[in-house]
């Protein structure tokens, strides 16, 4: 499945917000060890901004990141084609049309590696007020 099918399956910005907050509850009562857990949810993760976050063990992951902005939606899978390792850096295009009120989220540290490398083989996001995910 692509980034652009994926987009055309996605829920309203607060639908996500709330499947992704009960997946990451539910995950906590099965599995109360955090290290074990694959999906997690920050309600404080940064100043006015919530994470969700999911994980499979293997080195691929996801990351969406709920902000009076809109959400932004970074995913990294370590075996692709697209994988920054492979290319020198992000795979053109990725993230060349985020716009600006998620430009901080493109630059996170939580979201790169040890050298600054942006861990990044998927991008999607949804402004408040917008009626798609691009």
């Amino acid at each position: 499945m692509t980034a652009h099918e994926v987009a055309r399956r996605l829920p309203d910005i607060p639908v996500l917000r709330d499947l992704c907050r009960s997946t990451a509850v539910l995950e906590a009562v099965l599995s109360p060890e955090w290290e074990y857990r694959r999906r997690s949810f920050d309600a404080h993760w940064s100043p006015g901004a919530e994470m969700a976050s999911w994980r499979n063990g293997s080195g691929d992951d996801y990351a969406i990141v709920f902000s009076p902005e809109g959400a932004y939606v970074r995913a990294f899978d370590h075996e692709s084609e697209m994988s920054p390792y492979v290319n020198d850096g992000p795979w053109p295009g990725v993230l060349d049309s985020v716009p600006d009120v998620f430009l901080d989220c493109v630059r996170e540290p939580a979201f790169r590696d040890e050298d600054g490398l942006p861990l990044v083989t998927a991008c999607l996001w949804r402004e408040s007020g917008d009626g798609e995910w691009h």
